[in-house]
């Protein structure tokens, strides 16, 4: 009687057990580099020495021990009060809980509210760091040392930069450099929204922008025609005089109504 003796191919997904069964057996079972591959069990029969073995390939596994769905179901039971419970602290703002959930899951709710708009922020700083790496962050950042008395960050000194090419740019890339911090862009803010929220915005701060933007230089298609008209100098000159103008202006209403206590 011919001795048999039976080989199985166990182990973690992707582990290359397929490709052991092939060099074993000489089969051309499919293989790759990811897991699930093999769904099924695998036979193939191999003779050594007089001996018959049998090899199976097995499908990955994660694990040999058996699996109680228990425990598993109380805790996406718990997980699923938890996110009502952050759902209607979202929704209400308050801390008295409805009779339909229970007052032990508000604090893991609003931890969880916590967490999220921590992970928020961390999202906005990172977004902020990649803009201010780009050539207009950078040339934004480096205008604050002048901008600065005026209230104006880099984001609003790349707005003003593109204003150049045309004054009415300048809200909308106000927007874009604002909106480029949001994570679902399907709930995203307004601009209006987004400055109310910002502690750097205030209705002086605003007043600021408008009475700088009005004034400052004039777009490259009137600097052009100045040129035509008359030569580089009267160009050069426009863009200097109406910077000066524009600056010393706004200058003496953000100063003036910081000192009155108008904003800050």
């Amino acid at each position: 009687m011919k001795q048999k003796i039976i080989i199985a191919l166990s182990g973690n997904p992707n582990a290359g057990k397929t490709t052991v069964f092939n060099a074993i057996t000489g089969a051309r079972q499919h293989i790759a580099n990811y897991p699930g591959v093999t769904v099924e069990k695998k036979y193939g029969v191999v003779k050594h020495k007089g001996c018959e073995i049998e090899v199976v390939d097995l499908p990955g596994t994660y694990s040999l021990a058996a699996e109680n769905i228990e425990p598993k179901a109380q805790h996406n039971e718990t997980l699923l009060e938890v996110a009502r419970a952050a759902v209607w602290l979202e929704r209400e703002n308050v801390e008295t809980a409805p009779s339909e959930i229970e007052e032990k899951f508000l604090e893991p709710g609003a931890r969880f509210l916590k967490y999220r708009q921590q992970m928020t922020n961390i999202d906005a700083l990172q977004q902020q760091t990649a803009l201010k790496r780009t050539i207009a962050g950078w040339m934004g950042t480096k205008l604050e040392y002048i901008t600065r008395p005026l209230g104006f960050e880099y984001r609003t000194n790349i707005a003003l930069v593109g204003g150049f090419a045309a004054k009415e740019v300048v809200i909308s890339t106000l927007g874009t450099a604002y909106s480029l911090s949001d994570v679902d862009v399907d709930k995203a803010d307004s601009l209006s929204e987004k400055l109310k929220k910002d502690p750097a915005w205030n209705p002086l701060q605003a007043f600021t922008l408008i009475i700088f933007t009005m004034l400052y230089v004039p777009c490259v298609a009137t600097v052009v025609s100045i040129r035509k008209e008359s030569s580089w100098k009267w160009a050069a000159f426009s863009i200097f005089f109406n910077l000066v103008v524009a600056y010393g202006v706004s200058l003496i209403i953000r100063q003036g109504g910081v000192f009155l206590g108008l904003g800050g």
